[in-house]
Parts: structure tokens; sequence; C-alpha cells
């Protein structure tokens, strides 16, 4: 039996606010360049999670389009390059939310640390490595993960209620 992908999650919602998030830590970098182009503010934002996250172009510009649209942002071109800056507007909702995009950014490296530590990615790694070489895995040993797996989400509701 090969590894089979399934979501109990709707994670639909969690897209949306993923999205919204990114929204958010887009305002931020550029808060922290002043005025950038796509490539600068894409590296502030892999600096913000230790270089663990680099967004790709196909989320980046399209956010930008969406938070120029909104007014959020303005842009000039020079050169061959768009520069962004934040308009007052953009500036205010930047400082409105400003706590909780920091406070999030801070949530979000505690928990890549965790990942980290319990070593995630290496897990996904190992996961990703069988599936582009095809390799199927047994439903016993599938069963034994999922045992190991629900013994942690255990642990850690046991945390979460006291």
């Amino acid at each position: 039996m090969a590894i089979k992908i399934h979501n109990e999650l709707d994670i639909s919602k969690e897209i949306i606010n993923l999205k919204g998030l990114f929204k958010y830590l887009v305002l931020y970098s550029i808060s922290i360049l002043g005025k950038a182009h796509g490539y600068e503010i894409k590296k502030e934002l892999s600096k913000l999670f230790n270089l663990n996250y680099i967004p790709s172009n196909g989320i980046l510009y399209p956010t930008l389009h969406e938070l120029e649209k909104e007014g959020l942002l303005k842009s000039h071109t020079n050169g061959r390059k768009k520069i962004y800056e934040l308009t007052e507007k953009g500036l205010m909702v930047f400082h409105e939310n400003e706590y909780n995009i920091r406070r999030t950014i801070e949530k979000i490296n505690i928990l890549i640390d965790v990942f980290n530590e319990i070593g995630i990615y290496r897990l996904i790694s190992v996961i990703k490595d069988l599936w582009i070489k095809d390799i199927d895995v047994p439903h016993s040993i599938i069963h034994q993960i999922k045992v190991k797996v629900d013994e942690i989400i255990d642990l850690l509701q046991k945390i979460e209620r006291s």
C-alpha cells in the first residue's frame, strides 16, 4: 500500500487566514525597508523566519498587487524594477496591527524551532524521498506511524488541558 495524503481538516479557512497573514507580513517587511523592490521584500520576509521560509514569486507579486489595489501600497518604476512603499493608509493599517504581526512572527519562529528540535522537517524529507522514489510503504508501517503520532497528539493535548 502506498503512502496516501489524507487531510481530516478543512484547510480552506486556514489558507484564507494564511493569505491574510502574508499580506501583513509584506506590510511589515516594507515598513522595515521603507521602499523596496520585490526581491528585497522577499529577502526581508525570509529573514523574518531565519531563512526557513522563502516566499515564491507566485505568492509575493500577486500579494503586492492586491495591497496596491487596496490602497495600502504605492509603487513606481525605477529602471526595470518596481519599487513599493506604504501609503498613509498602509502605514495606518500596519501600526494598528503591528503588535499582533510581531507576536505572530515570534510564535511562528517558536513553532519552527520546535519542528526543528523534534525532527518534523526530517520526517517530511523522508516521506518526500519515498514519494519521489515511488516507494510503497506497507500498511503495517503506516499503522505503526499512526499509533506513534496518536501518542504524541495525546501527550500534547494533556499539556494543553493542564
